[in-house]
């Protein structure tokens, strides 16, 4: 598999993110909260990931006998 640059670019940002907080789960999530809250575009839910596909992505399930 080829590596992708804007992939690598965005795993090297969330890398440092986590790393300059400890790599503490509550602190990245506390921290992903609190730049939600000033963006205006969500990032986390009380539930875990608010990340909904579209439905052209949607995956379709198999026809039974197919």
């Amino acid at each position: 598999m080829k590596n992708d640059p804007i992939v690598e670019e965005v795993r090297e940002a969330r890398r440092k993110r986590a790393e300059k907080l400890q790599f503490d789960i509550k602190r990245i999530f506390a921290d992903a909260q609190s730049r939600e809250a000033t963006s205006g575009h969500p990032l986390v839910g009380r539930e875990g990931c608010v990340c909904e596909e579209p439905a052209e992505y949607a995956v379709k399930p198999k026809k039974a006998g197919r």
